[in-house]
């Protein structure tokens, strides 16, 4: 259905052809309320079906219904309850995968705690087995976190075709950067259901563009959108945020963009600044509870991985030893967290050991390498030592990898917020290694390619993100291409 443009005032007309291509809709379907009923019954099936198992398995026999699905059916609409309000249509399209796939696990686990509490202190589970709630209780989780991940990517996709209608908004500012605009929320779902028209003319005059806003709150009341975004360039914000108080009466969201500003005010926030606000441009990507969880897993890894490993690392330094002359392992500076230098530590797998200005990255069939040290490159196990660096607390298991001094210095300059990347933990691996961004850096363009995927680990860090990571770099085959 094509939405037509309003004919309030003269301000207020745009190109018909051009808005009806853009503003043009599908019926829209609501899928998240097939997702809840579809958790709802997979929840029931699932943790019934391990109760059933359990009893098969250990006792042959079939577990009495009325101990044993009590527990599911009482979580399932609980998690149900707490995904519709946690994951809301409007909200879908700013969300990641691991954010979906994280919130539907820790519904989960907060319907099953209230319910276990609540039979705790009612003392309704005396005669159930603690293995079976935990079973039951593993399974529902995996279930759901399984098909959040698989079922994200098909919702997004049906997104992009329309299907799925999250948000309904009004655009107000100049037809061509309105047009724009609507063609991106479409992307993400969100249907524009009118256009208004601001001219230059319109902007020049305070008394007309008061007026302009007055037609809009008067025609607007009808068309159940949740927003209104007001586009503007810098030099019209104060202009447009005075006029746009003629809103105010209107019970729907009414919403700044600066267009024009290169990005820098994509992931703008309003913070509290004492007793008033400011405009937040750029944050730290993690919290002081995000640090506690990230380290608790780099000590967890890195401390038993060395003990495990233990047994390689002297066979691979001992090999290290008896091909060529030098040390078994050697240390390098690195740029790391907030730009400090810190030393890395590596199995030595070149005949030299380059480090500050006289740094030379490796490339394919570089003459420099040693014969075990390209199998050694080729498998990442050069890279192991660095698990010392994770235990001491100056890298991650998970993180943009640290570039030489000498490295970063090439590229600073050219890329725009190259540094950014440093405002967390560098680490043994990350997301740009596991999507083929290894190897030779030699051109711009490489290294951009490098940044971007950095960068969105920085903006998108989770718990389950970093655990992504960790099984990709050992069971993806792009985690391993141009290591040589």
């Amino acid at each position: 259905m094509s939405v037509a443009l309003p004919d309030f005032t003269a301000s207020f007309v745009a190109t018909r052809a051009r808005a009806a291509a853009v503003l043009a809709g599908q019926a829209s379907i609501k899928p998240f309320a097939v997702l809840a009923t579809a958790e709802f019954l997979l929840l029931i099936v699932v943790g019934y079906g391990a109760a059933i198992a359990y009893f098969q398995f250990t006792a042959d026999v079939w577990p009495l219904a009325r101990m044993y699905l009590p527990m599911v059916i009482a979580i399932a609409p609980v998690e149900v309850a707490a995904v519709s309000v946690a994951v809301h249509a409007a909200d879908f399209p700013s969300r990641s995968r691991e954010w979906f796939a994280w919130n539907g696990l820790m519904a989960v686990l907060g319907a099953a705690s209230a319910f276990l509490s609540i039979g705790y202190l009612l003392r309704l589970q005396q005669d159930v087995p603690r293995a079976v709630i935990c079973l039951q209780l593993g399974c529902m989780a995996a279930t759901i976190v399984g098909a959040r991940s698989f079922l994200y990517p098909r919702m997004r996709s049906m997104l992009r075709a329309g299907l799925i209608e999250a948000r309904r908004v009004i655009l107000v500012g100049d037809v061509g950067q309105c047009l724009a605009m609507a063609s991106r929320l479409r992307d993400a779902g969100v249907r524009t259901v009118r256009l208004f028209a601001i001219t230059p003319t319109v902007l020049a005059n305070p008394d007309d563009l008061n007026a302009v806003f007055r037609t809009l709150a008067e025609n607007c009341r009808g068309l159940a959108a949740e927003d209104i975004l007001l586009l503007t360039d810098v030099p019209n914000f104060t202009t447009v945020a005075d006029s746009a108080r003629q809103l105010a009466e209107l019970p729907i969201n009414v919403q700044l963009v600066l267009v024009g500003s290169g990005g820098l005010t994509s992931a703008v926030s309003v913070v509290r600044c004492g007793d008033g606000f400011a405009l937040r441009f750029f944050a730290k990507p993690l919290s002081v509870l995000d640090c506690c969880i990230k380290r608790a897993l780099d000590i967890l890894v890195s401390a038993s991985s060395l003990v495990l490993l233990f047994p390689l690392f002297v066979l691979v330094a001992l090999v290290i030893k008896l091909e060529s002359r030098g040390p078994a392992l050697f240390s390098q500076r690195r740029h790391g967290y907030n730009n400090s230098e810190i030393r890395i530590y590596k199995f030595r797998t070149m005949t030299v050991m380059e480090d500050g200005n006289d740094f030379r990255q490796v490339t394919k069939n570089d003459c420099r390498v040693t014969r075990v040290g390209r199998l050694l490159r080729q498998t990442s196990i050069d890279e192991l030592p660095q698990l010392y660096n994770v235990l001491i607390g100056n890298m991650s298991i998970v993180g943009p990898r640290p570039h030489a001094v000498a490295h970063n210095a090439m590229f600073c300059q050219r890329i725009p917020m190259f540094w950014r990347r440093h405002n967390i933990k560098p680490g043994i691996t990350g997301w740009a290694q596991v999507n083929g961004c290894r190897g030779e850096t030699d051109t711009t363009q490489k290294m951009q390619r490098r940044v971007e995927f950095d960068l969105q680990y920085v903006d998108r860090w989770s718990l389950l993100f970093d655990l992504k990571i960790m099984l990709m770099t050992v069971f993806s085959k792009h985690a391993r291409l141009n290591a040589y």
